[in-house]
């Protein structure tokens, strides 16, 4: 069966907002003890309530921001690891989202495990431009897609593997590497809810939805996850 380990992506609801996901899909039950929690405008990561350890990455409990938001005319930002926060700092020119992701991702590498997971990050600036990006062992790169398809995300994963051999993607183009899905919803629940369905080894999911501002009081993004346990 094929495994994709943990998915970042983007793309356009039914009502053509700007949305990005995130996922994690695990290979056994043993590791499983992950969850993803919601706040105003942030989805993080944490281990289930009572855990020692984090068998799903080999390492110590890790806690850390999968999808951030800036709520004031600002972008979206997801990553399957602690260099999400140094993706949300990006704010230069859009023009330059890609080389400035993969110089974040280079300085970061890919994940100390034994499987050498890469590290995965997206950004939507809520005008139809997503920005995907990757680091593994061997090689980094990112990609710009602009005006999606409404109803359909465009994503990338750590894994090409199976459930036996995970193993992180080998390729000479982006595009090699994206995928995209029908993914059906105008909320982040409903977002967060259908890319769960993608995938029988998901354990969490998560989504970001641009909604805009009609009162000051109200936020830009709005924020979901989905949880096998809680």
């Amino acid at each position: 069966m094929a495994y994709i380990g943990e998915v970042v992506g983007g793309g356009r609801t039914t009502k053509g907002k700007a949305f990005l996901v995130y996922g994690v899909s695990v290979e056994n039950n043993q590791n499983r003890l992950i969850k993803a929690v919601s706040d105003s405008d942030t989805v993080r990561i944490s281990p289930l309530g009572g855990s020692t350890t984090n068998n799903y990455l080999q390492l110590p409990p890790l806690t850390y921001n999968a999808i951030q938001t800036m709520n004031i005319g600002g972008e979206a930002f997801a990553g399957n690891g602690l260099h999400t926060d140094d993706v949300y700092h990006i704010h230069d020119d859009p023009s330059e989202y890609a080389s400035e992701l993969c110089k974040i991702l280079k300085g970061w590498g890919a994940k100390p495990d034994k499987y050498n997971t890469p590290r995965i990050a997206a950004i939507n600036d809520r005008k139809y431009r997503i920005v995907l990006g990757i680091v593994t062992s061997k090689s980094v790169s990112a990609a710009t897609f602009k005006d999606t398809d409404r109803s359909k995300a465009i994503l990338i994963s750590t894994y090409t593997g199976n459930t036996v051999t995970p193993e992180p993607p080998v390729f000479r183009h982006f595009t090699d590497i994206t995928k995209t899905i029908d993914i059906e919803g105008n909320t982040a629940q409903e977002l967060a809810n259908s890319l769960f369905e993608v995938d029988p080894n998901f354990v969490c999911t998560a989504a970001a939805v641009y909604r805009g501002v009609k009162y000051s009081s109200v936020l830009e993004w709005e924020v979901a996850v989905k949880n096998l346990f809680r």
